[in-house]
């Protein structure tokens, strides 16, 4: 995957405006709240009084932004539903085949047991070859 690693940029949210000092033209703008606070006894740069402004244009990019980031997670959301969903049919699936192994095991387990008492029981009764036979037949299912 290549991913670039731009360097991340915070966009100024408001700009906030310093009172007018008799002395200044066009008054003192920050884009900090930061900026607002004195450094020092006697900074006049930030002894004054500041009033928040959202410029119309940040407002709008802002609201643009997260709506496409609010987009961008539902379709997220709902990719990883379709996956969760599928995730849970496969499961069910192999749930049902596990079962229905689980099951057919059984029912060999059962006929197993059931050829191993026939079996038992005609080498007790029988001699000879017959006997010769069963016995081979009991060892077979033992060492398979």
């Amino acid at each position: 995957m290549n991913e670039t690693h731009e360097p991340r940029v915070e966009w100024p949210r408001a700009i906030w405006a310093g009172e007018r000092m008799p002395d200044e033209i066009s008054g003192y703008h920050v884009f900090s709240e930061h900026a607002t606070i004195a450094r020092f006894d006697g900074d006049i740069e930030c002894e004054r009084e500041f009033h928040c402004y959202v410029d119309a244009d940040i407002f709008d990019s802002e609201q643009r932004y997260h709506e496409h980031q609010r987009a961008a997670i539902a379709t997220e959301r709902d990719a990883l539903r379709t996956e969760v969903e599928r995730l849970e049919n496969s499961l069910a699936l192999a749930d049902h085949l596990w079962t229905a192994k689980q099951a057919r095991l059984t029912r060999m387990d059962l006929r197993l047991e059931a050829a191993r008492a026939a079996l038992t029981e005609i080498a007790a009764i029988s001699g000879g070859p017959i006997r010769r036979i069963a016995l081979g037949a009991l060892d077979k299912m033992e060492t398979d």
